[in-house]
């Protein structure tokens, strides 16, 4: 399995419009069909036939979308779907019998039968609340003409999470907040957003990937609310981590001291990134938050904003083997960091 090759996985290879602190936005409806018992309670046969009434109503609505049972899929392609956040290790873990509906175009992906029977995720580098709430919704609105989700006059529909009855929408946006996180303010934050029912989480993909102030943002007891008032809390609360983040970098940039150990760390960053001849996937993406600081604050070397997530995303491990692999390439640890460094040079080589 390519991602590279299927837009709804290759999310991030879409150049969004440049946010100063979002890097991507994850929206996510659950739904179940009427009739049938959550995933934890089906038996084999009886999965079986709601998989394929769900690949029938999302293949007659989206002509082209391949089904993929994540028993099929080899190791690098699992470790690709947590590189970029389709999946969690938990999700493989806990639903071995879970499958993917992989969308033809920008259209949402489906994932089937992990703790609902249906979760139709959108996923946008940058901030794209609406678009991705309009786009999961519409694809819901027709998927119920053909599978009539389960849903009760009272409660909404209904879903294996009580935190998802209601409307079902989950949305979440990844965070950079690298003045909040070096000025030691981010629990202050956390504590701040709490009292807004919004929930700061460190990000992890695969592995420790926030030591620069990556983290997720996600709204907490929005079940039952209209999607336009979820969108405007996020919205709301959006804002508040912007006013926040410049208010720890003005402090931050107002020491001489402070502001030369910044631009001197980026440009290290820089000569790593543009100069090495192996670069580990750690290096690479502490040194593309480093840029990417630059880029939002202004100082050292110049990096297009708009393009940090393909960089970021696709440098992780999963993602450059499977694209030396498709290349007819098998890598060692040191060939992962020697392809790595040769990508980047070229990838940032009209940068600086």
């Amino acid at each position: 399995m390519n991602p590279y090759t299927i837009p709804s996985l290759s999310w991030f290879d879409r150049t969004p419009e440049p946010h100063e602190v979002v890097v991507s936005t994850r929206v996510r409806l659950s739904r179940n069909v009427a009739g049938y018992p959550f995933p934890g309670m089906l038996g084999t046969r009886v999965q079986q036939e709601l998989v394929e009434r769900i690949v029938s109503a999302w293949s007659h609505y989206l002509p082209g979308t391949r089904w993929v049972d994540l028993k099929s899929l080899p190791a690098t392609a699992k470790k690709q779907l947590i590189e970029s956040q389709v999946l969690t290790r938990q999700d493989l873990m806990a639903f071995p019998g879970g499958s993917l509906l992989l969308s033809p175009d920008t259209d949402p992906l489906g994932l089937v039968c992990f703790s609902d029977h249906l979760r139709l995720v959108r996923y946008d580098p940058g901030y794209n609340v609406q678009q991705g709430m309009d786009s999961v919704r519409q694809l819901a609105e027709k998927l119920d003409e053909k599978l009539p989700f389960a849903f009760s006059l009272e409660l909404g529909y209904l879903n294996a999470n009580v935190q998802d009855v209601g409307t079902g929408y989950r949305v979440s946006l990844l965070l950079h907040t690298p003045a909040t996180f070096a000025e030691r303010a981010v629990v202050m934050l956390k504590k701040l957003l709490s009292e807004h029912d919004a929930v700061f989480l460190p990000f992890q993909s695969g592995r420790d990937l926030y030591s620069q102030g990556m983290f997720l943002l996600m709204m907490d007891g929005v079940q039952g609310l209209p999607p336009e008032k979820v969108r405007k809390r996020l919205e709301d609360t959006c804002t508040m981590v912007i006013h926040y983040e410049r208010e720890k970098r003005e402090t931050l940039l107002s020491s001489r001291t402070r502001r030369e150990e910044v631009r001197e760390r980026i440009d290290t960053a820089w000569k790593i990134l543009t100069s090495s001849r192996k670069v580990s996937s750690k290096a690479a993406s502490e040194a593309l938050l480093l840029l990417r600081t630059a880029a939002v604050w202004g100082v050292g070397p110049r990096m297009d904003l708009g393009r940090f997530p393909y960089l970021y995303f696709a440098s992780q491990p999963g993602h450059m083997r499977s694209r030396m692999e498709a290349e007819g390439v098998s890598l060692s640890r040191e060939g992962e960091e020697e392809a790595r460094a040769a990508w980047l040079r070229e990838m940032l080589s009209d940068h600086g």
